[in-house]
């Protein structure tokens, strides 16, 4: 008789818990072999902590995916809590389309392009198209750069000389990449005295 009274309140609670499991109120769901588990909805991408009672999907926010709602759909970013996802913005030919990190939403670039957004080739290559950008060939002379547009080797913006080595009259401040600088940039006398006793 003792075993009777074990099995009885073992089978109504069964029963109760399965009533709970079907109408999807206990935020369990069962395997194909039967076995309950409880939902694992992420509380960022996830609409509510309920699931599918056969299957354990969540009910995800906007742009997310994955069992527990846990991440970014392809072409998306940026997980937000009660928001979803963000589309990624890569429209630009030196990118990959719509295709970005899931975190940051940075876009993937092509092959010599750099950039958030993959807009610009990067040092050492030019002409930007949909298939990136092109190399360009070594610049033999001293001090000469690859131009971004027309790959042609030229000095960095106002130098002059032989190696680019100097300032175009007007500019200052030699850099040998970023060339020189308007003179109206350069501090007037008065301004370079205060600064040194300030």
């Amino acid at each position: 008789m003792r075993s009777l009274s074990v099995w009885v309140p073992l089978l109504l609670a069964t029963a109760v818990a399965a009533e709970y499991l079907d109408r999807g109120q206990d935020r369990l769901y069962r395997d194909w072999r039967g076995l309950q588990y409880g939902c694992r909805c992420d509380p960022v991408g996830s609409v509510h902590s309920r699931c599918d009672i056969r299957t354990g999907q969540c009910v995800c926010q906007p742009h997310v995916t994955g069992l527990a709602c846990d991440r970014c759909k392809a072409g998306y970013y940026g997980l937000r809590p009660g928001a979803g996802c963000r589309r990624c913005d890569c429209a630009s030919p030196g990118s990959a389309p719509e295709v970005c990190d899931p975190e940051t939403g940075r876009c993937l670039c092509r092959r010599g392009v750099g950039g958030a957004r993959c807009t610009a080739c990067l040092p050492g290559y030019f002409l930007l198209s949909s298939s990136g950008c092109r190399e360009c060939g070594p610049c033999d002379l001293p001090g000469h750069l690859c131009d971004p547009d027309t790959g042609h080797c030229t000095c960095p913006p106002h130098t002059v000389g032989a190696a680019c080595q100097l300032c175009e009259p007007g500019y200052w401040g030699h850099h040998p990449t970023a060339g020189c600088r308007v003179s109206a940039q350069c501090p007037s006398p008065v301004e370079a005295v205060s600064k040194q006793f300030a």
